[in-house]
């Protein structure tokens, strides 16, 4: 039923792959840094090294690097969103084409369930 044109349809499961690939990133780090955090009775002084990533308030200077803290409860949750809604969006569009194809009448049949009349 998919008769995408041209490179659409890989193209599209490509950004699902590297959306979801990105949260699942995202979420393993996390958890990896709220376990430590735990462990250690959420002692924000001290500084895990395991964190792959480096994450600024605003210019990717030393003095704009976010604290442990900043990172763990506002920094890395803001990415984790971002990535799901685009996983989200993305997989709504792969594997649901019909709803994107074309819009109008067809979108509101298939979104109502009901047919719609053209007035034209």
């Amino acid at each position: 039923m998919t008769d995408w044109k041209g490179g659409e349809f890989p193209f599209l499961c490509l950004l699902l792959a590297v959306s979801t690939a990105s949260f699942i990133f995202l979420m393993v780090q996390q958890i990896r840094d709220l376990c430590f955090y735990w462990r250690n009775h959420w002692d924000f002084s001290q500084d895990n090294n395991i964190s792959l990533s480096r994450y600024y308030r605003g210019e990717s200077s030393d003095e704009d690097l976010m604290s442990n803290k900043e990172r763990i409860l506002l920094g890395r949750p803001i990415l984790i969103f971002v990535a799901a809604i685009f996983s989200i969006a993305f997989a709504s569009i792969v594997f649901q084409p019909e709803h994107w194809r074309r819009g109008g009448a067809e979108l509101s049949y298939l979104s109502l369930g009901s047919p719609q009349t053209d007035a034209h």
